[in-house]
């Protein structure tokens, strides 16, 4: 019998840097709300005014502000910096005795650059601000402005709704209370909410709770091309290319940060006690590393396994079984949750796996592990199992090309997202016409009740999309002019808008004889652990040709997360 192994497969191939912060190191002392950067020049702006600092030198400009960008951190020519304050929009040079100039003179709330384009959030709006000449042109028209976020050709900002400005056209959904912080993601747009359950709103719908209200949230570069960094107390959220979002932990209170690209990107971050430089800790993930065990007999299954970013290799020859205890290499994980694998492989909530090998499983395996912290925080790891018979051994590198599994959200159009079942009671009443003997002598209206039980199903963005399902009341009934008609099976196909804990939008359901409009909403605070939602289930209906109308109380259940 062949021995089994335990490797180490790393999610890409070749060598891949995961940033994350190093050593914390300030820059100058002061109170600071932003910063930006170009060359070796460190700009930081607050309510005591606007400092510059190159080396040891440091120059101040008395310049309130609240926002700063430089028009291009990467140029090596002259430096203009931009700031945004209640004063208005001033560009200004880090030469001593230069005289910042106003672009306008309109209270600024948030400064962003976009591709060679300066975006501001004045109260009106938003603008494209002009340095040379000066002028200013709106974008979008935003009530109560609150937010900011601008990603590659596209800019949002949140007020009483947010605005989307992209190829030109503007787009606008409903915005949650609470929004402090926009920035884009490969699916769309994720936004920090504070209150009194902080959370990530992610653009599939679903949420990552937070300990903390966060205070910023922006694009950056963290050596992937598609990164995102903000603040959460005294520690950073990253997220790095397609990794989930992490919370790593800094020591210092910051309210802004600004990444500046290089072999290993650094963080510079702005607080109330200083200017910050983060250093970045880039240790490349080393080569994929199998170490075969000596002899013919199988050694003793592990009892322990330690989880990490990179995923486990596991080989075991049919008729072996393993009981492995598995942790979190960082020591965070609270909870465990597999998802794929053998049909025998089970993984409890603590992290207990157990798996007995057949000739029935001989083949490649992937588990996805889904590993929550205590605050909700999740990261996704895995578990590639190979049961062998007589056959070649694969290549480690080809295992770990197929190893990768990051679950996302489905595309296009007409993808599901998500599957309820629903089941409560309905309640109505419809007009007696008195077509029929069994109507004559019954009240002008008359009243039915039933159980009722319905499935659905929904798609399309995460905002605003598709459903459809079917549904059964088999006591309700109504009175129509061609007899009593009893709700067996009807088929209802709407649209809906909101995510997350709210869901609500209109529906035309149809049956054999029978067409009614109506409006239905779903109220979901309670999320399981494995962030299927449920709660309360509301529909009224009306069928306005035969005069008759109900109301559906009921509780919905998410059975798939797809």
């Amino acid at each position: 019998m062949r021995s089994w192994v335990v490797g180490v497969v790393a999610l890409l191939p070749g060598v891949a840097m995961a940033w994350s912060p190093g050593a914390v190191t300030r820059i100058t002392e002061g109170s600071f709300e932003d910063v930006a950067w170009q060359g070796d020049l460190v700009v930081g702006v607050g309510p005591e005014g606007t400092v510059f600092v190159t080396g040891d030198t440091r120059t101040e400009v008395p310049l309130p502000a609240r926002a700063v960008v430089t028009l291009d951190p990467r140029s090596e020519g002259p430096v203009t910096v931009v700031t945004c304050g209640d004063t208005g929009v001033h560009a200004l040079s880090p030469t001593p005795g230069s005289e910042p100039r106003a672009l306008t003179p309109a209270p600024c709330l948030a400064l962003e650059r976009m591709e060679g384009t300066l975006v501001a959030l004045l109260a009106d709006g938003m603008m494209a601000v002009e340095v040379d000449p000066p002028a200013v042109r709106k974008l979008a028209d935003v009530t109560h402005p609150r937010a900011l976020g601008v990603g590659s050709g596209r800019a949002a900002a949140v007020g009483d709704d947010i605005a989307l400005r992209q190829d030109g056209r503007v787009t606008r959904y409903p915005a949650p209370a609470d929004v402090v912080a926009v920035a884009p993601d490969p699916e769309g747009w994720v936004l920090a909410v504070a209150g009194p359950a902080p959370h990530l709103a992610l653009p599939d719908g679903s949420v990552i709770p937070l300990p903390d209200a966060p205070r910023a949230l922006a694009a950056a570069d963290l050596g992937t091309g598609d990164d995102a960094i903000g603040t959460l107390g005294d520690s950073l959220l990253v997220r790095t290319g397609d990794t989930p979002w992490a919370i790593e932990p800094v020591g210092e209170p910051f309210v802004a940060v600004s990444a500046r690209a290089g072999a290993c990107p650094e963080v510079l971050a702005a607080g109330p006690t200083g200017l910050f430089r983060i250093a970045g800790d880039c240790e490349p993930e080393p080569e994929p590393v199998v170490a075969e065990a000596d002899g013919e007999a199988a050694p003793d299954v592990p009892t322990a396994m330690e989880l990490g970013e990179s995923w486990l290799l596991l080989r075991l020859d049919p008729g072996q079984s393993a009981t492995i205890q598995l942790s979190d290499a960082e020591g965070k994980a609270q909870r465990f949750y597999a998802y794929g694998g053998p049909p025998r492989l089970t993984l409890s909530e603590h992290g207990m796996l157990r798996y007995g090998a057949t000739r029935a499983d001989i083949g490649l395996w992937r588990t996805a592990i889904q590993l929550i912290g205590e605050n909700g925080q999740r990261r996704w790891t895995g578990i590639v199992l190979e049961v062998r018979d007589d056959r070649p051994a694969i290549p480690v590198r080809e295992v770990a090309d197929r190893a990768v599994v990051r679950p996302r959200p489905p595309k296009g159009p007409w993808a599901v997202r998500e599957c309820f079942v629903e089941a409560g009671a309905i309640g109505g009443a419809s007009a007696n016409h008195r077509t029929e003997w069994s109507s004559v002598g019954l009240p002008d209206v008359v009243p039915s009740a039933s159980p009722f039980v319905a499935a659905s199903c929904a798609g399309g963005s995460p905002k605003v999309s598709w459903f459809a399902g079917v549904d059964s009341a088999p006591a309700f009934f109504y009175l129509a002019p061609s007899g009593r008609m009893v709700h067996l099976l009807g088929a209802t196909l709407g649209v809906q808008t909101g995510g997350g804990a709210v869901r609500v939008g209109p529906y035309v359901n149809t049956g054999l004889l029978k067409l009614s409009v109506g409006v239905r909403a779903m109220l979901l605070p309670f999320e399981t652990d494995n962030g299927s939602r449920h709660g309360l289930f509301v529909r009224a209906d009306a069928v306005p040709v035969n005069l008759a109308g109900s109301l559906s109380l009921g509780y919905a259940w998410e059975f798939g997360d797809l």
